[in-house]
């Protein structure tokens, strides 16, 4: 497990993957590229020739956005903006209409200059997908909160509310001898990214093959900390610890 020598810098969605893609051992990122709203502005074929090479040996692509204005440090507009998947990555008309759509996306504002695309490789072994988030969102206690589907095969049906998503919490301090093998895989996984990026509150986007192997598609600080109960986890730990302690008396006194 590789732990950068220099803090880790979160930025767009592009660019805080580029910086996790040669430090993960439990999970990987699928190959991408990312383009600039100004390369493409200026260089439109070149680049859709460069995408093309890239991917020349994956059949679907998906475009999906990547901007400033998505993942900030104080607020996120996360799935507020375009991706469009399934692309023939042989079809360069349709592969460059939907760079142009997720692009117009961002609508007209300063910051849209500055913004990107993901090119990245459609993944279609999926057992379960879903967002993961490092502590509850909405009081900050120490769980792994992990919402998913299990059912479509698809990798955004959670982040883009198309279907009914089960859930599940898992304590931080929890023994993996409790856990599934396919959850076991993944707490593995955002522990190993947890680690990476010297953070612990983050919100992450995955899936999950029949293998167990995990794939990560985003991962984002997050926002909602300052709403967050103080003391509140310490109480729980301090519950859990105890109910641990006296069911392992009781189990001992019945032995």
């Amino acid at each position: 497990m590789l732990k950068l020598a220099t803090k880790f810098y979160f930025g767009t969605k592009a660019e805080t993957l580029t910086a996790l893609t040669e430090s993960l051992n439990e999970s990987s990122i699928p190959r991408f590229l990312f383009i600039s709203y100004e390369n493409w502005s200026s260089n439109r074929d070149k680049t859709l020739s460069e995408i093309q090479a890239f991917h020349c040996d994956v059949e679907k692509v998906i475009a999906r956005s990547s901007s400033k204005l998505e993942d900030g440090d104080v607020a996120t507009r996360a799935g507020e903006f375009l991706s469009i998947p399934n692309l023939q990555t042989k079809n360069r008309k349709a592969l460059g209409e939907a760079i142009d759509q997720v692009f117009n996306s961002f609508g007209e504002n300063p910051q849209k200059k500055d913004s990107q695309v993901i090119v990245q490789e459609m993944i279609i072994d999926v057992s379960m997908s879903g967002v993961a988030l490092t502590h509850s969102l909405k009081d900050g206690a120490p769980y792994y909160v992990i919402n998913y589907d299990d059912q479509t095969g698809a990798t955004d049906t959670v982040t883009s509310g198309r279907t009914i998503n089960k859930t599940i919490y898992i304590y931080r301090n929890n023994s993996q001898k409790f856990i599934s093998k396919r959850f076991g895989a993944l707490i593995k996984a955002i522990k190993e990214i947890e680690f990476v990026t010297d953070n612990d509150f983050l919100d992450i986007e995955f899936s999950i093959n029949k293998e167990f192997e995990v794939k990560i598609f985003q991962v984002r600080q997050i926002t909602a900390k300052p709403n967050w109960e103080k003391g509140l986890a310490t109480r729980i730990e301090e519950t859990i610890t105890g109910l641990e302690e006296n069911i392992g008396h009781r189990l001992s006194d019945e032995n």
